[in-house]
C-alpha cells in the first residue's frame, strides 16, 4: 500500500515526466527532493520502496515510471 508521501512523489514524477516509450523524469534526486521539500535520504527511501513495488526504474539522473505507476 502506498503512503501519502509515496503517492505525492509518484504524482510529482508523473507531472515532470515526458512520454517517450516510458514516462521519464530527467532530474537528480537532489532536485526532486528540494522541490518536494524533503531530504534526499527521505526521497531515496521512498524511491527504494516504489522500485520494490515495481512503480519505477531508476538510473543516473533519471527515473522511469512503469505502466503500473501511471494506471
Amino acid at each position: 500500500m502506498l503512503t501519502k508521501r509515496e503517492y505525492e512523489i509518484l504524482k510529482k514524477l508523473y507531472d515532470e515526466s515526458e512520454k517517450i516509450d516510458v514516462y521519464t523524469v530527467k532530474k537528480s534526486q537532489e532536485e526532486i527532493s528540494e522541490e518536494l521539500g524533503i531530504t534526499r535520504q527521505a526521497l531515496n527511501n521512498h524511491l527504494r520502496e516504489l522500485k520494490e513495488l515495481e512503480f519505477i526504474r531508476t538510473g543516473r539522473k533519471f527515473i522511469d515510471l512503469t505502466d503500473r505507476a501511471v494506471k
